[in-house]
């Protein structure tokens, strides 16, 4: 596959134009600053154990409440309020 010349042009450009203004639109042009970190140790790191069988079912239910709900309120044209 070769390219075209505009298509050549284009890239040679492109990338002319992102080493000459590096900073330009960057989020957070600091970012080449910030240290990195390790943890010491996992063991500070633990997560709270699952929930029980009975919140698992209370969450479900109420996960699928709120979804009839939205979609009835879809069926109706939008939010009601």
């Amino acid at each position: 596959m070769r390219l075209s010349r505009a298509a050549c042009f284009s890239l040679i450009t492109s990338f002319v134009i992102a080493q000459v203004r590096p900073s330009a639109g960057q989020i957070e042009p600091d970012a080449r600053l910030w240290r990195t970190w390790v943890l010491a140790s996992a063991s500070g790191q633990r997560r709270d154990s699952p929930p029980d069988r009975a919140e698992t079912i209370r969450e479900l239910l109420l996960v699928r409440e709120v979804a009839e709900n939205s979609a009835a309120s879809a069926a109706h044209g939008g939010f009601s309020g």
